[in-house]
């Protein structure tokens, strides 16, 4: 039934709006964080001084964070208007300060290198956002007429992949229960049951529908680009990421060398050495190693890539491409995006093993950006101290500088 034409609307607004604002300001209350301490942080981030001392504020985050990790050695990397500074906390076993060629496990940062290989391949024409999954594996075949994958799972677009919106589980539904819980529990799995398992795939969602966080999605997406180039993926990621920026200590498979300079891992609460992951073919969604230099490199890069015309430049600039926006995540091509409370705008992603902790942000408006890595596993054991110490590290990286 129509509404009269002389029926008032203006208080029904007002009611409207009331409600929206009541709406909003639960949310905040429900969060923590009230109207007044919202704009108190704000004001408060505006107003930070310059002190020149950020080396002396991150040591001091950093204390706080290892006085719980008698094992701990952490570092933290920093860029800032084109100065990159490392600072190593803690000791390894043999008594010395970790540093910037210490190695660590960087978990899921791996997804932001996945995701830049797939914007350099964009950005020259290989692929597209909009491929299919089937389509990339098989090119030129029909997405519904092969075994390789099952159809509904051939269908899904590489867009969807990076973005977590795929529909696939977090992880593969052949992988056991003893796996899972094993101190090793991806080493077995090998492409061979990567494509098994994608051929008989089941989704949670529709593609495109809803973001749920997949390493499988991660991983089929490393190794269908890779198969896509007829290369290894190990090989791909050489030749359009790490070469190009001489990311050389940045790998899955250590020397002899790099073995030698690797942090023990260790397990949160009791102390334990944890034993090294391998990711097999999930190595696109987390199983990196590298160090604090090569990964402010990786950020100094990020940070000068729009203004610059080499392949590289072209490649990172598409990855800060915002390609999926909601209420619960905005992603770039591997990268969260997300406002801070404060008005900070970041590009940011961490990630856990079973021993080692990493966090990493950049912020562009403010030419900055930090990488954090622990050898604890805090992520396994429910900790998100590393998070937090990122967080509290953001305003001062933006506003503080080195001395």
């Amino acid at each position: 039934m129509s509404q009269p034409a002389n029926t008032p609307r203006k208080p029904r607004r007002r009611w409207l709006l009331w409600v929206i604002g009541v709406l909003a300001a639960c949310v905040l209350i429900t969060t923590g964080v009230g109207l007044g301490g919202w704009l108190a942080l704000r004001q408060r981030y505006a107003d930070l001084e310059d002190t020149r001392d950020l080396d002396v504020r991150l040591a001091a985050e950093a204390r706080s964070y290892l006085a719980t990790r008698p094992a701990g050695a952490l570092v933290i990397g920093v860029v800032k208007a084109e100065r990159v500074a490392i600072f190593g906390f803690g000791a390894l076993p043999d008594g010395t300060v970790p540093d910037g060629d210490t190695i660590y496990e960087i978990g899921s940062l791996s997804k932001v290198l996945t995701g830049a290989t797939l914007a350099a391949l964009v950005s020259t024409g290989d692929v597209s956002l909009a491929d299919t999954l089937g389509g990339v594996i098989v090119p030129g075949a029909s997405d519904y007429t092969r075994e390789s994958v099952a159809p509904a799972v051939a269908i899904i677009t590489l867009q969807q992949l990076v973005t977590h919106t795929s529909g696939l589980p977090r992880l593969p539904q052949g992988m056991t229960e003893d796996e899972l819980i094993s101190a090793d529990p991806y080493a077995a799995y090998d492409e061979g049951r990567l494509w098994q398992d994608l051929a008989h795939a089941q989704l949670d969602t529709v593609p495109g529908t809803s973001y749920t966080y997949s390493n499988y999605g991660f991983g089929a997406l490393g190794q269908a680009l890779a198969r896509r180039m007829d290369q290894t993926y190990v090989a791909l990621v050489a030749e359009r990421i790490l070469t190009p920026l001489a990311m050389a200590d940045t790998a899955l498979e250590l020397s002899a060398d790099q073995q030698a300079r690797l942090a023990p891992g260790m397990v949160l609460g009791t102390n334990a050495a944890a034993p090294n992951w391998n990711l097999n073919a999930l190595a696109p969604a987390g199983g990196y190693k590298s160090t604090a230099r090569d990964m402010t490199a990786f950020i100094a890069a990020n940070l000068v890539a729009a203004t610059g015309e080499r392949g590289i430049d072209r490649a990172l600039t598409e990855s800060h491409t915002t390609l999926r926006t909601g209420w619960d995540a905005t992603l770039a091509y591997g990268w969260n995006i997300q406002e801070q409370l404060w008005g900070q705008r970041v590009f940011w992603h961490n990630g856990g093993t079973g021993g080692y902790t990493s966090y990493m942000a950049i912020d562009f408006d403010n030419q900055a950006g930090i990488v954090i890595l622990s050898n604890y596993g805090d992520a396994m054991a429910g900790s998100n101290d590393l998070d937090a110490l990122g967080l509290v590290s953001l305003p001062l990286i933006a506003r503080i500088s080195l001395p």
